[in-house]
């Protein structure tokens, strides 16, 4: 773990501390965090950032900045083993300048949350700890709300076999 670079190592760290679930404790995902914070490995985390960010630029500025290349085919395991369980965290959103934009068009595109930003903003600060507690008591009490929305009324069905399902 050592060998990786020190704001990888810190990105993987907030995410521990964010409650990740471990299968997001990773390089990838680490990376995919700082390409949405826009934290190269001379940006303070003070300095983070919410750029509107597409997949296949996120991998070019891994690229870039941290000198990681991961190749076209592994796009879509970024979207869906990283992005797609930050938008469940709640610490990113879906084309905030379109909401309506078509799923296959080639500008959907992702950015961090207004207040997952301000957190990553107190990273390494005397305000973090009050941050993060505040994060994750709003992150609770959003995915509890979720899960209330989600607890929708069933219909018995009966199979001609004389089984009911509910």
């Amino acid at each position: 773990m050592s060998q990786q670079p020190r704001k990888i190592r810190q990105a993987l760290n907030i995410l521990e501390l964010i409650n990740a679930p471990r299968e997001q404790q990773n390089e990838r995902s680490a990376l995919t965090l700082l390409a949405l914070a826009g934290v190269s490995p001379k940006t303070t985390w003070r300095n983070a950032s919410a750029p509107l960010c597409q997949i296949t630029k996120m991998m070019e500025w891994m690229d870039t900045h941290y000198e990681i290349k991961y190749a076209p085919n592994t796009r879509e395991t970024i979207r869906r083993q990283t992005v797609h369980q930050f938008l469940q965290m709640g610490i990113v959103c879906e084309n905030p300048d379109t909401p309506s934009r078509p799923i296959n068009s080639p500008k959907w595109c992702y950015q961090l949350t207004p207040d997952f930003l301000n957190l990553l903003q107190s990273y390494r600060t005397k305000s973090w700890k009050t941050e993060l507690e505040k994060f994750l008591t709003y992150n609770k009490d959003q995915n509890r709300l979720l899960k209330r929305h989600r607890n929708l009324p069933t219909i018995p069905i009966q199979l001609p076999e004389g089984q009911t399902i509910e």
